[in-house]
């Protein structure tokens, strides 16, 4: 059977749940055909770091790379889906067994499968992991809660260790119905210059176990 692409972006509008003490979403019409205007069109006022986006590393750092600068390698190609069953934050011990090497994406599916509420329920990693997976040199993080690191200093420390590993993050994905496994990735983040974060679109296609 042939596997389908699986579009795993939240909708992004003023439903949207931002991290606290971000803004809101603003997404409102300038010019309405139904006002009698020639055509309809629209205002996107948003925190880059809304909805399902990619963090630079500039998030972190102020001479960091902006987002702009993300390869176009890291943004497709092969990745693994995880599912994390135990309750966060995760230890390096839960990805012992995986295999992990240099280069790869993984996508870390959290008992929800999606994010729907504000933090503290976030899945996240602990500092100890994101040593484990800085140390793997892995290419990309992603995962389906508004932050890869708990909420707190702790947290702020998981993001700077990934992001001087060079590992780019992409936050708030809906990975609900995503199987654990192989798949084919495409996260296109905006290309906003010197920005550090962009709303993404991200696609998957599960891997067939053959093809894994």
């Amino acid at each position: 059977m042939r596997r389908q692409w699986m579009d795993v972006t939240q909708p992004l509008g003023p439903e949207t749940v931002v991290w606290p003490g971000d803004p809101p979403v603003v997404l409102e019409r300038f010019s309405d055909q139904l006002r009698g205007e020639v055509w309809t069109a629209s205002r996107l006022a948003t925190s880059v770091h809304a909805g399902t986006h990619v963090d630079a590393p500039r998030h972190y750092f102020a001479s960091g790379a902006g987002v702009e600068t993300m390869p176009p390698w890291v943004c497709v190609g092969r990745a693994r889906v995880l599912h994390m069953i135990a309750p966060p934050p995760w230890p390096a011990a839960v990805f012992l067994a995986q295999r992990i090497g240099r280069g790869q994406r993984l996508l870390l599916r959290t008992r929800s499968g999606g994010t729907a509420s504000p933090p503290p329920s976030v899945g996240a990693l602990s500092l100890e992991a994101a040593r484990f997976l800085a140390a793997r040199r892995i290419a990309l993080v992603g995962i389906d809660a508004p932050s890869i690191g708990p909420q707190g200093e702790v947290g702020d420390e998981v993001h700077r260790v990934l992001l001087s590993a060079g590992i780019w993050i992409v936050e708030g994905l809906d990975l609900a119905g995503v199987p654990a496994g192989g798949c084919d990735l495409v996260c296109a983040p905006l290309r906003l210059p010197g920005a550090d974060g962009a709303p993404a679109r991200v696609l998957v296609r599960p891997r067939s176990p053959r093809r894994r």
